[in-house]
């Protein structure tokens, strides 16, 4: 057959016919081809999407379509809420010119405690579903705490909210089975004694500074 083709239209046109013949080959090909090439497309696709052309078609495409631009966060919210969370906190962070550590394993961390049925407050001891609880700075922001994986700890709805903006010493003094703290110096370095080891504590379910030593 391509023995008789002489010009690059017959080759085509054998090429389409042979396509419309066997559409089931033509769809398993290209499965395969891009389960092996997956970065090739991702790399294209960005390369796509930088062009001045694209840009400007899609900036005035969201323009005239606010309402699927709102769909379309919305969805992403709901697909990703601990990217979004993520987000939040480092922007709240970046406000007060706090510093801020690596965002990814903030959100691996959050993620992994969150999903589990109880974890373990790190002021009060007590037991709370994952989705209930929040990621509190041991030392706050605004007392020139970091936001960053060495600073956060797992605690309860109720802890969070009675502890606010104060300093850790302070607010232990208020807890019932006080935490082992003697001085703002010593409980710093026990904080991060107890957060040294993230991809341990990732490993075995634990919520970091459960480990703690508590009175």
């Amino acid at each position: 057959m391509f023995s008789s083709m002489r010009t690059p239209e017959e080759i085509r046109e054998y090429d389409r016919q042979w396509r419309l013949a066997n559409p089931e080959k033509v769809k398993a090909y290209a499965r395969e081809w891009k389960r092996q090439h997956k970065d090739v497309i991702k790399t294209r696709a960005a390369e796509y999407d930088k062009r001045p052309s694209v840009k400007a078609r899609k900036k005035k495409y969201r323009q005239e379509h606010p309402e699927i631009r709102a769909a379309e966060k919305a969805r992403y919210k709901k697909r990703h809420p601990d990217k979004i969370r993520a987000a939040k906190s480092a922007r709240r962070a970046r406000k007060i010119a706090a510093t801020i550590g690596d965002i990814r394993i903030i959100r691996d961390w959050e993620s992994t405690w969150r999903r589990k049925r109880s974890v373990k407050c790190y002021w009060c001891g007590g037991q709370s579903p994952g989705k209930t609880c929040h990621a509190d700075h041991i030392v706050p922001l605004f007392r020139g705490g970091e936001h960053s994986i060495n600073n956060l700890c797992v605690s309860c709805k109720t802890c969070n909210l009675k502890k606010g903006p104060k300093d850790p010493a302070t607010f232990n003094k208020t807890l019932v089975q006080p935490l082992l703290l003697f001085t703002d110096d010593t409980f710093v370095a026990q904080v991060g004694q107890c957060h040294q080891d993230l991809q341990g504590s990732l490993a075995s379910n634990l919520p970091i500074g459960e480990s703690s030593a508590r009175v």
